[in-house]
């Protein structure tokens, strides 16, 4: 009897100790972000069990909780989906990203805690992280505009969806950032929340809707810099370009054919335009055309590091 006790103590000393030798820990990319925004938790895990760990290979292995204020639980819309078998080898590190939105009720601005749960089947244990602290903000509208849809049919027939653009921003990272929300009419379902870009304080955003009800946006970002995107009713981003100010400021203007262009200033071709520019329109720099916005290459500014000829010694 006194034989089997000592063997029962030594393995739970042995799980003990595998479970300390085993962490999970919750992150995310920033730690404010605006209502109904994607808001992506990476779970982290560190495996120095000395043993390789299967894991991920059933719906139950991973358990993410979300409390509210005086730790209220946060109710779920669903179950994120994250059976994705893998083994984690010892002294090995795993990350699972997981968007809370669409499976979290948490698009009330407040601040909520996350706590995530590994079910390790094979020791017949589970480990749970620290709390992490997110807050989720209001943020404030700046402009809004309800459109129809022509091509799609509002519920009951009764003419064509009616949906609502909506600008908002909001102080995120110690920068003002702008953001583009899609609602229907009554701003009761959220399609999707995008974030359009870094905005100055000061900016006033001009917004244009085009005949195939996408919005188009131009705003300042900097001293003489400014940002044109165009979203379209779902929410998605399908342009995004960069404009320097010249001697006339860049507006929205519509042309004879009735398409909203940026007039004034240039545009700076950059490495997260959209769509994807051609890697060799990013060298060398790029200048104006006379009367157009369309780039051109323009050779590259000599190297500081550029050998210079030597001076004559004075005899």
């Amino acid at each position: 009897m006194k034989w089997l006790s000592l063997r029962v103590a030594g393995a739970c000393f042995a799980a003990a100790g595998v479970l300390a030798q085993v962490t999970v820990q919750v992150e995310f990319e920033q730690d404010q972000y605006l209502a109904d925004e994607r808001l992506r938790c990476a779970v982290r895990i560190v495996n120095f069990s000395g043993r390789s760990l299967l894991l991920g290979d059933y719906p139950e292995w991973l358990d993410i909780t979300v409390e509210g204020d005086r730790h209220f639980v946060v109710g779920r819309t669903g179950d994120p989906p994250v059976v994705e078998p893998f083994v984690l080898p010892t002294s090995g590190r795993a990350t699972r990203w997981v968007d809370l939105v669409p499976y979290f009720n948490i698009g009330q601005p407040g601040r909520y805690q996350v706590t995530a749960t590994v079910r390790i089947a094979e020791l017949g244990m589970e480990i749970t992280s620290k709390p992490a602290a997110v807050n989720i903000t209001a943020g404030a509208l700046v402009w809004k505009q309800e459109f129809g849809i022509p091509d799609r049919t509002a519920e009951g027939g009764a003419g064509p969806e009616v949906r609502r653009y909506a600008l908002v921003q909001s102080l995120t990272r110690k920068n003002m950032t702008l953001y583009v929300r899609v609602t229907d009419a009554y701003d009761t379902k959220v399609f999707r929340v995008v974030e359009a870009g870094p905005m100055l304080t000061f900016s006033r955003p001009e917004a244009q809707i085009d005949r195939r009800v996408r919005l188009h946006l131009l705003w300042q970002t900097s001293a003489k810099q400014f940002t044109y995107v165009v979203v379209n009713p779902d929410g998605e981003m399908e342009t995004r370009q960069t404009y320097q100010q010249m001697d006339a400021r860049p507006a929205l203007r519509v042309d004879d054919a009735g398409s909203i262009r940026v007039h004034g200033g240039y545009r700076r071709v950059g490495p997260y335009d959209i769509p994807k520019p051609d890697p060799a329109a990013l060298e060398p720099a790029f200048a104006p055309v006379a009367g157009t916005n369309a780039p051109v290459a323009v050779p590259a500014p000599a190297s500081e590091n550029t050998t210079k000829p030597k001076a004559k010694k004075k005899s």
